[in-house]
């Protein structure tokens, strides 16, 4: 496992989005590789940027239910209440930040989820690379282009560059993101691989999405090609 934290040996920022940076040489089954680099843009201005839009999300639900305490008890004030907050789950992958997500992936990668094997994705370690107000604020370790290529699973993102050949693989699965999504946002691909030595854990999570069905649609997609990538034969 290749590990490069040294400022002065980082990639130009046209390499880093390039696969062949992760280290892929020539041999069946090379082993997989993560480099790492300081974050240029997921920084901790655009994490305020992407929970403002948290905040922007709630704003309606908390209008309607400024206006229903004045509205006389009935019928009105149940329904307004719920149909603003069933317009906002329904835009729940929007409060997320996603539309930030998706212009900082595209600053670093402009093809990123224009394809059917390639996908903007958070990726988070287990456990967690970030720690601290960083962690609370958002739970994804880095964003970037999830790419499921002939044979290996890449993800080129603003500071971690990972290679997984598929032979490394070991299991893959869903696993919802419970509370933070409300039960209802796009399940996250769970996947287990080794690096010769121990197993690690990553989880990809789709970020380009604005409403609930695409983020259900594109994450199951993901979920199906990274899952054939580990069953296909040979």
């Amino acid at each position: 496992m290749k590990n490069s934290q040294d400022n002065g040996n980082l990639p130009g920022r046209e390499n880093r989005l390039d696969p062949t940076v992760c280290g892929v040489n020539a041999t069946p089954h090379p082993p997989p590789v993560m480099v790492f680099h300081p974050p240029s843009l997921f920084r901790s201005g655009t994490l305020l940027r992407i929970n403002a839009y948290g905040f922007l999300l709630l704003t309606p639900v908390l209008v309607a239910f400024l206006v229903v305490s004045v509205l006389p008890f009935g019928k009105v004030t149940f329904l307004v209440p719920a149909l603003v907050m069933a317009a906002s789950l329904y835009f729940l992958p929007f409060g997320f930040g996603n539309s930030v997500v998706t212009r900082l992936v595209r600053r670093l990668q402009p093809q990123a989820g224009r394809t059917a094997n390639s996908f903007i994705a958070q990726l988070a370690f287990d456990p967690r690379l970030r720690h601290g107000w960083r962690a609370l604020l958002e739970d994804a370790d880095d964003v970037g282009c999830l790419t499921v290529n002939e044979g290996e699973l890449v993800f080129a993102g603003d500071a971690v560059c990972l290679n997984i050949p598929a032979a490394h693989i070991r299991e893959v699965h869903c696993q919802n993101i419970g509370w933070r999504g409300l039960f209802l946002y796009g399940p996250r691909v769970h996947v287990t691989f080794s690096d010769g030595h121990q197993w690690r854990h990553v989880q990809f999570g789709e970020r380009s999405s604005l409403v609930l069905p695409a983020s259900r649609r594109v994450a199951h997609e993901m979920t199906s090609r990274v899952r054939a990538l580990v069953n296909r034969p040979g």
